[in-house]
């Protein structure tokens, strides 16, 4: 069971995502793969934050390899933004 943790991928869901333009900028000109490096600084926060509050979303997290995977997890919203 352990050998298929190597290949794990993060579901992936498309959203519209409203950002200020001068960081989407800064983004881009770092090249290709932008999007990748947005979703690599918000897990990052996202993990530093739970870190920090002892909190994992109502779900219980497992480490796995330079991800947090979600066993039962749902969002919740705090007014217009997801906390």
């Amino acid at each position: 069971m352990l050998e298929w943790l190597g290949y794990y991928r993060p579901i992936k869901k498309a959203v519209t995502l409203r950002l200020d333009a001068d960081v989407l900028a800064w983004f881009k000109r770092q090249g290709r793969g932008y999007q990748t490096r947005i979703n690599r600084a918000l897990r990052k926060l996202m993990s530093e934050e739970r870190k920090i509050s002892g909190d994992c979303a109502g779900g219980t997290f497992r480490q796995l390899p330079g991800f947090l995977s979600p066993v039962s997890s749902v969002p919740r919203f705090s007014g217009r933004y997801l906390t």
